[in-house]
């Protein structure tokens, strides 16, 4: 996923690096999670799952761990290439594919298909949402089940804001200035990146990430014309329902909730989408 989530390798350099930054990330319990939205509706493993922007594919080592026949699709080969690896020393059987979740087209249906860790939100088009959606629905099986996760305004608003990060890790950095148009609803993320290359030696990758917030309507309405018919959004690892919340209710009460708790700033501002 990538500014214009169209060119395939601007994660070229983040790849090698990505699971040292997000090694905090609980991948265990989003598959936990996961699976119990998925379970509420009748959809238990053995079974087929799809992943898309599967990443390095750590979140589908969780779902295959738990019975799923997993595969994956990403637009970054460099991704791709650490996922087949990773899996491959789990001794995981997997099918990775190249493709952008808008037009993909893979002669199989499964029973849950994944988009995980806002990826999403790097539509940047409801059009270009609309586009996945359908194509999720045409890849499912009868009665199979879509589960998403999105992040809210609170998340822009707040949270990311106009905001400026750093972190350090053994062998690379980040510099990341935010900022977010709330009238466009676009998050522009300019971030440095600083691999190691050798001894003391790291190199400099610059990218720009575009996102877009869409609200809990919005998905909804796109959700059911893309032909799902069963539709809900979800509090972030909660079973609290956010479907007949208003924007700014929902807004409310992530701000209250993020005063009285000392939660991860990576799982507050985030709604999951469940859908077949």
């Amino acid at each position: 996923m990538v500014a214009d989530h169209a060119a395939n390798e601007a994660y070229l350099g983040f790849a090698r690096v990505y699971d040292e930054m997000m090694a905090s990330r609980d991948y265990q319990a989003w598959a936990a999670y996961v699976s119990d939205l998925a379970g509420d509706n009748g959809i238990n493993p053995p079974g087929k799952l799809l992943d898309l922007a599967c990443g390095t594919g750590s979140f589908l080592k969780e779902m295959a761990e738990r019975g799923w026949d997993v595969t994956g699709l990403d637009q970054s080969v460099a991704m791709l290439g650490v996922a087949q690896e990773k899996l491959r020393q789990a001794h995981i059987p997997v099918q990775l594919y190249e493709g952008d979740m808008r037009d993909f087209r893979l002669d199989e249906e499964f029973l849950l298909i994944t988009c995980m860790c806002d990826s999403f939100n790097y539509l940047l088009e409801p059009e270009d949402l609309l586009q996945a959606l359908g194509q999720i629905k045409r890849h499912l099986s009868s009665g199979g089940l879509l589960i998403a996760d999105l992040n809210t305004e609170y998340k822009y608003r707040e949270i990311l804001g106009n905001g400026s990060f750093a972190e350090t890790f053994p062998n690379s950095a980040y510099i990341w200035e935010n900022v977010y148009d709330p009238e466009t609803r676009i998050n522009r993320m300019d971030i440095d990146f600083f691999v190691r290359e050798k001894g003391d030696l790291f190199r400099h990758i610059p990218e720009t990430h575009l996102q877009r917030y869409y609200s809990p309507e919005e998905i909804m309405e796109l959700a059911r014309e893309a032909g799902f018919t069963e539709v809900s959004l979800w509090e972030a690892f909660t079973k609290n329902s956010l479907n007949t919340m208003a924007e700014d209710e929902l807004f409310r009460m992530e701000e209250s909730r993020a005063a009285l708790e000392d939660g991860d700033p990576y799982e507050l501002g985030r709604m999951f989408l469940v859908a077949r």
